[in-house]
């Protein structure tokens, strides 16, 4: 079910506690290997090999910021770069899409606990592809929102389960920016992603026809 991220000050229901937590070594030297193997075919193809995606979350990319009360890491950002610069020697693309996949699972963990639960429930190792640039409208319906629109540079897509989505409200709402959270299902991906570097990354425009998404419209 597609959820809202509101407004909060620190991740819902995230404390963090404990010291850091290391990406496993051996798990991201294959990675890396993978990467580097595939990085002209990801070039050409303009999306990772899936061998390498598998590798990536193996790693522990995706659960990285992930909370500890949906089985992640909650890492921190000196192990997620140590890892990305080993992926990265091979392939920038895998590294940019491994830290992307990290760095939305931490901006997901602002969802309220029913979005939290939604994305993590069966796995802390869900891929979260995210586009913050505002596009789109976000219409207020008698029970949360309705969504629609394009958005650009879309990272890793092609391996996405759930994505983060930014829209605005109507100006009469208030005018200000939502973050939407839906199932890659309800997304079309549009074949134009053909940018003269970084092509592995997969970063083309998704849209969304009308999807419903619960939460809280402005009265």
């Amino acid at each position: 079910m597609p959820q809202m991220i509101r407004s909060q000050s620190s991740p819902a229901g995230h404390r963090r506690v404990g010291g850091p937590a290391l990406l496993p070594p051996a798990a991201v030297a294959s990675a890396a290997r993978s990467a580097a193997v595939h990085t002209t075919a990801a070039e050409r193809e303009r999306r990772l090999d899936d061998r390498t995606v598998g590798l990536l979350t193996r790693a522990g990319f995706a659960r990285h910021f992930v909370p500890r009360a949906w089985g992640g890491d909650e890492g921190t950002f000196g192990a997620l770069v140590d890892a990305a610069s080993a992926v990265g020697a091979g392939c920038a693309s895998a590294a940019w899409c491994g830290v992307l996949w990290a760095a939305h699972g931490r901006f997901a963990a602002y969802l309220p606990p029913d979005g939290q639960r939604d994305l993590w429930a069966a796995s802390p190792d869900t891929r979260i592809t995210a586009v913050m640039g505002p596009s789109g409208e976000a219409t207020p319906t008698s029970d949360g929102w309705l969504l629609s629109g394009t958005w650009a540079y879309a990272s890793g897509v092609a391996f996405a389960d759930w994505l983060l989505l930014t829209s605005t409200e109507p100006a009469g709402q208030g005018g200000g920016c939502r973050v939407f959270a839906l199932p890659r299902a309800q997304v079309d991906v549009l074949d134009t992603w053909r940018a003269d570097g970084m092509r592995g990354t997969g970063s083309p425009p998704s849209s969304s026809t009308p999807s419903p998404c619960p939460g809280t419209a402005p009265s």
